[in-house]
């Protein structure tokens, strides 16, 4: 699991970076889904949620909170860098012709090399300027 650097009560660069980092390393440790934000079928075999495959939003929400579900999401300071990681991955997806996060990774012929490597480039343009890759 991602260990997310400390709150200082708004989502800085560095903790969004890390959790999309965090995100992409979770599709390649337990695999990449589509459709739901993790395989229910593993989960109903007894696999843990958060090491069933996942699609995107759900890796950022288990780098998160360390489970796929958003409801699980604690408080308002989690739910805001869940929003600002989400964010920031739609960000780079409108650069690249997509937009919305679920859509884009639940596209027909999307690839779990594809998603990987837009989460880490989308945590390297945070690093880098902020989500939209802008100088701040």
């Amino acid at each position: 699991m991602t260990t997310v650097p400390p709150d200082t009560g708004t989502p800085d660069f560095r903790r969004i970076a890390v959790v999309l980092d965090g995100a992409a390393d979770q599709l390649d440790r337990y695999g990449w889904f589509q459709g739901s934000n993790w395989d229910g079928e593993q989960a109903d075999r007894g696999t843990p949620r958060s090491e069933a495959r996942q699609c995107a939003m759900g890796a950022i929400t288990t780098a998160v909170c360390g489970d796929p579900s958003a409801e699980t999401l604690p408080d308002a300071t989690a739910f805001a860098l869940w929003n600002a990681a989400i964010d920031a991955v739609e960000d780079h997806t409108r650069g690249i012709g997509a937009g919305n996060l679920t859509a884009w990774n639940d596209a027909e012929g999307r690839t779990h090399a594809e998603v990987t490597s837009v989460l880490r480039a989308a945590a390297r343009a945070v690093r880098e300027g902020g989500p939209t890759g802008d100088a701040c």
